[in-house]
C-alpha cells in the first residue's frame, strides 16, 4: 500500500510552488516527516485550490454508518470487461456510492517530498522525482463524515492509485500513487471539468521521472531525522544517467 509519505519542505516552499495561500486553520508539520494513517498532510482542494491546507489522511465516505480510514482507493484492482476501454472502468471504480460524491465535488491533491514503498523482501525505498522538484502532488479525494458517536464532522482524504510503472515493478510493488504534474493539478482540482476530461489523469506516472533508493527499516520505528533518509543501498537508477537527462 502507498500509506506513508515524507515531508522535508517548508510550508513557504509548498505555498511558493504551487501559487498558494495558508489556511488560517494550517496545522505545522515538523521537518522532516513522516505521515501515516491519522496524520495530518497538506492538500490542496477542490472548493479552495488556492489554499494550502491540514487535513487527516484516512478517509471514511460520507455514505459509510462506520470509520472506515481508507488510505489507498486502489484503480489497479479491476481489470477491464470484454470490449470496455480504460474510461469506463474507471467510472465503474468512482461511480460507486462510497466515492462517487467525493469524485463529484471533492478532490485534492496530496504536497509530499517522497513516499515510502516496501518490496516484498521486505526492503523500504524512498521514491521521489528525479529532478528533485518539490514537493509534488499526489491525486486524492476526501469526505466529511459525521461520527454517529460524537455527532462531530470529521474530515479526511485517500490517494489514489493505479499499476506501478516498471521501475516500481522491478523491485516488486505492484502500485503507486497516481502523481499530478503542476499544470494537472489545476486540471484535478477544477469543479468545472466533466468526468472525461480528469479521469483520465488517473494512470500510471512514467518512471523517467523519478529515482529511489533503499533506507533504513528503522525509519517507521524511531524519530525521524534527514540522516535516516540518506541511502543505505544502490538507487533504482545511476545518478550518471539522471546528469545526463537535465
Amino acid at each position: 500500500m502507498s500509506k506513508n509519505m515524507i515531508i522535508i519542505s517548508t510550508a513557504e516552499q509548498a505555498k511558493s510552488r504551487y501559487g498558494l495561500q495558508l489556511d488560517k486553520a494550517f496545522v505545522p508539520i515538523p521537518r522532516p516527516s513522516l505521515l501515516s494513517g491519522g496524520d495530518q498532510a497538506w492538500v490542496i482542494t477542490s472548493k479552495s485550490p488556492d489554499i494550502l491546507q491540514s487535513m487527516k489522511f484516512g478517509f471514511t465516505s460520507e455514505h459509510s454508518q462506520k470509520r472506515m480510514d481508507l488510505l489507498n482507493l486502489r484503480t489497479d484492482l479491476t481489470e477491464r470487461e470484454e470490449e470496455e476501454d480504460e474510461y469506463d472502468r474507471l467510472m465503474r471504480i468512482v461511480t460507486r456510492l462510497e466515492y462517487s460524491a467525493s469524485m463529484r465535488s471533492c478532490r485534492c491533491a496530496v504536497l509530499v517530498d517522497a513516499f515510502l514503498v516496501t518490496s516484498p523482501d521486505n526492503i523500504t525505498y524512498l521514491i521521489h522525482m528525479q529532478n528533485h522538484e518539490r514537493p509534488f502532488a499526489l491525486a486524492g479525494i476526501y469526505a466529511n463524515w459525521r461520527n454517529a458517536e460524537t455527532g462531530n464532522c470529521e474530515t479526511g482524504s485517500t490517494l489514489i492509485t493505479a499499476a506501478a510503472n516498471p521501475m516500481l515493478r522491478r523491485i516488486g510493488v505492484v502500485h503507486m500513487p497516481v502523481i499530478l504534474t503542476p499544470k494537472n493539478v489545476i486540471k484535478w482540482l477544477d469543479l468545472s471539468l466533466e468526468r472525461r476530461h480528469y479521469l483520465p489523469l488517473i494512470h500510471t506516472f512514467p518512471d523517467e521521472q523519478m529515482n529511489g533508493y533503499p533506507v533504513s527499516g528503522k525509519i517507521f520505528s524511531v524519530k525521524l531525522t534527514t540522516s535516516m533518509l540518506q541511502p543505505i543501498g544502490s538507487r533504482l537508477k545511476p545518478e550518471s544517467l539522471i546528469r545526463q537527462k537535465r
